[in-house]
C-alpha cells in the first residue's frame, strides 16, 4: 500500500512539474523573431526618404527599427569624401614640425596649428581686441613698467 501511494505522489509531482514547464514556458507569449538582414533591408528601401534629416539624428532614431543596417552606418559615415583635406594638414604640419622644430610638443604643435588656419582665414591675432584706446595704453604702460623693473633687478 504504501508503494501506491509513493507511486501516485511521484506522479503528481511530475504533472506538477509539467503544468510549471508548460506555464513558464509554452504559455508565454513569444517575442516577435528577429528580422533577417533581407528583412531589415527591404524594410529600410520601402521606407520613405526625406533629404532634410540629419543622417546622424536619422540613425539614432532607427538604431531599433534597423539594428544591422545601423551598425553599418555608423561605421560607415565618419569616412570622408575627400583625404584632400587630411593631406593638406598634414603637409601643414610637416612645414611646421622642421628639424629645427623637432622637440616641440603636441599641445604646442596643435596651438601652431590653429593659428595657422586662423591666419589663413584672414583672422589677425589681437591681444588688445575688445579694450577701449584708454585701457589699451594703460596696459601696454603697464607692461612697459613691468619690463623696466625687470631690467633694473636683473642689471644689479
Amino acid at each position: 500500500m504504501a508503494s501506491a501511494t509513493t507511486l501516485s505522489s511521484v506522479s503528481e509531482s511530475e504533472t506538477q512539474q509539467q503544468k510549471a514547464h508548460n506555464l513558464l514556458f509554452k504559455t508565454k507569449a513569444k517575442a516577435p523573431a528577429a528580422q533577417t538582414v533581407e528583412e531589415e533591408w527591404f524594410s529600410y528601401i520601402a521606407e520613405p526618404t526625406d533629404p532634410s534629416n540629419d543622417a546622424l539624428v536619422y540613425w539614432q532614431a532607427s538604431k531599433a527599427k534597423f539594428p544591422t543596417i545601423y551598425s553599418m552606418a555608423i561605421d560607415i559615415l565618419p569616412i570622408q569624401g575627400s583625404a584632400v583635406p587630411c593631406e593638406r594638414v598634414f603637409s601643414s604640419g610637416k612645414m611646421t614640425a622642421t628639424d629645427q622644430r623637432n622637440r616641440m610638443g603636441g599641445d604646442l604643435m596643435k596651438e601652431l596649428q590653429m593659428l595657422k588656419f586662423q591666419f589663413k582665414q584672414g583672422h589677425s591675432l589681437s591681444f588688445t581686441q575688445g579694450l577701449s584706446m584708454d585701457e589699451e595704453i594703460f596696459d601696454l604702460e603697464s607692461l612697459g613698467k613691468q619690463e623696466i623693473y625687470l631690467y633694473v633687478a636683473t642689471s644689479k
